[in-house]
């Protein structure tokens, strides 16, 4: 019987190996929370889409920064309920207050886990598709009206200056304590020419 699978063979050189002390993060798309719940099951120290399912690469990246934090201009009240829209419908609170604690909580758990030793930080990318309100990109619309929102494909170009930016020795620098990410620095044009073809598929 034919087998609906694709086997995929690693090799006993692979420089990816992991061992019991290594800690996940995995961000993004619903294959970051497929992944990261396997993690999860076999017992491995992963923290999972803390914020909910998110598809662009903006949204994504954004959340990685040290130094960014909740725009304004972007939170919504709907059904006694506060959003806002860089953040998926799940993530939502009774009060500004409490969304806010919620969001630095987590945003600190993310940066602890990445800060340590041996984190492997998993992304999975799901749409170039954007959407923007006042001239601002939002990562969910929380079903608002569509009149409210413009629509576009977001250029290669744009997405892959956002992921240099975060891991290549960009203006963030916001892993430089990280070996590995201090070693995709020093390799700057590779890692854009393997961003290049990931977000191609995008």
């Amino acid at each position: 019987m034919e087998k609906f699978l694709t086997p995929v063979i690693i090799s006993s050189n692979s420089p990816f190996r992991f061992a019991r002390d290594h800690h996940f993060v995995s961000l993004g798309s619903c294959f970051a929370d497929s992944m990261g719940r396997k993690l999860v099951e076999n017992k491995w120290a992963t923290v999972l889409n803390p914020y909910g399912t998110l598809f662009h690469p903006f949204a994504i990246f954004d959340l990685l920064k040290k130094k960014s934090g909740l725009d304004e201009a972007l939170f919504l009240e709907h059904d006694e309920r506060i959003y806002h829209y860089r953040l998926p419908k799940v993530f939502s609170a009774k009060s500004r207050i409490d969304f806010e604690k919620n969001w630095q909580m987590e945003k600190d758990r993310v940066l602890d886990a990445l800060s340590k030793p041996n984190s492997v930080l998993i992304l999975t990318l799901g749409s170039s598709l954007l959407y923007t309100i006042d001239q601002n990109w939002v990562a969910n619309c929380h079903q608002q009206p569509s009149r409210l929102f413009e629509k576009s494909l977001t250029p290669i170009e744009d997405m892959l200056s956002s992921w240099t930016d975060l891991f290549a020795g960009g203006t963030g620098r916001e892993f430089p304590e990280q070996e590995s990410i201090a070693s995709l620095g020093r390799s700057h044009g590779k890692v854009r020419s393997f961003a290049r073809r990931v977000f191609s598929s995008v």
